[in-house]
């Protein structure tokens, strides 16, 4: 998707005839700046699903006219589903763990007090790619872009009333 366009305005210096100096001196060149069009920046998100096919796409980008490729980002779809999923697991095993303690103490938990969220943020993994293909030539080897995993992790802690 488009995210941005920029216009700059081109200018060239045009070069006028220049006077006639005095013997010895020298002349400031004589012209002028003009404006001869204007250039468009375009700025384009791409979204890659599979991960294999990132450095062929990357590749490819300059083939079709991009001259600046930067912000390479990995984000995860559906986090929110994710980090979800990581809190009910978290909310289990503290629940899990406060009726093993409560049965070793001989007391019965009797109702949530409070509940407290942390964490819940992706922790990165990269892995680092080992080398190119020597098969293929440098000038058509499409970028090798390191792959690895994020791990969504949720820390909970709940404190319940005992009797």
């Amino acid at each position: 998707k488009t995210t941005g366009y920029n216009f700059y305005p081109k200018y060239e210096w045009q070069q006028q005839r220049t006077a006639i100096c005095p013997l010895n001196m020298v002349c400031p060149p004589q012209g002028k700046q003009v404006l001869v069009g204007y250039e468009v920046s375009q700025q384009t998100d791409v979204k890659i699903r599979k991960i294999d096919d990132a450095g062929k796409i990357l590749g490819g980008l300059g083939e079709q006219g991009a001259t600046d490729v930067s912000g390479l980002t990995f984000k995860v779809e559906k986090e929110d589903d994710l980090k979800a999923k990581a809190r009910a697991v978290a909310i289990d095993e503290a629940k899990a763990k406060a009726e093993k303690l409560a049965k070793d103490l001989g007391v019965e938990l009797v109702r949530v007090v409070s509940y407290n969220e942390g964490g819940n943020a992706p922790v990165y993994n990269y892995a680092r790619a080992m080398s190119l293909d020597s098969g293929v030539a440098m000038e058509k080897a499409s970028p090798v872009i390191p792959t690895g995993e994020n791990k969504f992790v949720s820390s909970v802690t709940i404190v319940y009333e005992i009797k």
